[in-house]
């Protein structure tokens, strides 16, 4: 029997220090890379870029909600209503103070035309009835968030039919109303 050993050629390292010179680069993050995992949410929320998105305080605000139950008459986030929901995110975002009901909250607002509408304005509908009964906050690209009563606190779209079919106004909060 012919026994048979297998060699492994050796190539000999060489060893050189080289000096590496530091070299300052800079650089620019696009407002994508510089983009908040909060902010990234809402911008595919609101099926948006993120250059568009409305200010980040009100993001903050509205995030802990989203998903709580719809409670009528629900004020904390065991469950809350549509217009517990504007009023507290409104104060705690912008320190707008805002009376307790939609219907209230409608009678305060100016008129605001949906060809101007900004992140922030409210948006009122008559979901019972043909007066206010609903309120949601206007975040852009024509969506909104507000609490519903099949959801709880989520994002829609303006142009689902049926908030179309339902839609009264939109309203801005007066400076007045800010303080």
């Amino acid at each position: 029997m012919t026994s048979t050993s297998a060699t492994t050629p050796t190539t000999p390292v060489l060893s050189k220090s080289v000096p590496i010179q530091s070299i300052p680069v800079q650089f620019s993050l696009s407002p994508i890379e510089a983009a908040s995992s909060l902010q990234l949410k809402y911008a595919v929320l609101l099926d948006t870029e993120v250059e568009s998105l409305p200010a980040s305080e009100l993001l903050e605000q509205i995030d802990p909600w989203m998903g709580v139950p719809y409670r009528s008459g629900g004020t904390s986030k065991t469950g809350v209503d549509c217009s517990a929901f504007t009023m507290q995110v409104l104060d705690q975002c912008c320190g707008r103070k805002l009376p307790r009901t939609s219907k209230q909250q409608y009678a305060v607002c100016e008129p605001a035309d949906l060809s101007t509408l900004l992140s922030g304005d409210l948006l009122f509908f008559a979901t019972r009835g043909k007066t206010v009964s609903h309120v949601g906050i206007y975040l852009g690209n024509g969506k909104f968030a507000h609490a519903s009563v099949s959801s709880g606190v989520t994002v829609s779209d303006m142009s689902d039919p049926y908030y179309q079919k339902r839609f009264i106004s939109a309203g801005r909060i007066p400076v007045a109303s800010a303080q």
